[in-house]
């Protein structure tokens, strides 16, 4: 199932969510994000820029997209 259902008239909560969410997380996790979805950089590009191996990268969107999930999911059960 999606974020409230599904139902469309719940995505602006959602999205307000996972906005939240974000500005909660590490800076170098928010860095990683915004190369990632905001940049569009692929996790080489990504790894290059931070001086870090592409296979950590990829590890940390792993991890931070868990942990996004997770915060989100909590803020959307208030």
């Amino acid at each position: 199932t999606g974020f409230a259902g599904g139902q469309a008239e719940g995505r602006p909560v959602a999205i307000e969510a996972v906005r939240r969410c974000v500005k909660e997380l590490a800076p170098k996790s928010r860095q990683v994000v915004r190369g990632r979805y905001h940049d569009g950089l692929a996790a080489p590009q990504l790894a290059e820029q931070l001086g870090l191996s592409a296979a950590n990268v990829r590890q940390m969107l792993v991890r931070i997209r868990r942990q996004i999930r997770q915060c989100v999911e909590l803020k959307l059960e208030v």
